[in-house]
């Protein structure tokens, strides 16, 4: 049986707030959404590219809720 709590829709939503707060001047950044979990939800970062290791400040969680990243390449309009 798993004991973790569940992360609601409110606290990634918050999660997700300050993170865009947090990253949104930076050139990497393609997106952040929210996506569903075993545990929930979570935040998802998407990157361009590959942040550089000096300036690599995305944290694993936010308000106790998990943040998954992922480099999927350029965003375009359809």
């Amino acid at each position: 049986m798993n004991n973790k709590p569940r992360i609601t829709i409110a606290q990634a939503r918050l999660a997700k707030q300050e993170l865009l707060t947090h990253l949104q001047t930076q050139p990497e950044l393609a997106g952040i959404g929210i996506i569903s979990t075993a545990h929930g939800y979570c935040v998802k970062v998407n990157l361009s590219t590959p942040m550089p290791a000096d300036r690599l400040d995305i944290p694993d969680m936010v308000y106790g809720v998990p943040v998954h990243t992922e480099v999927v390449g350029q965003a375009y309009a359809f």
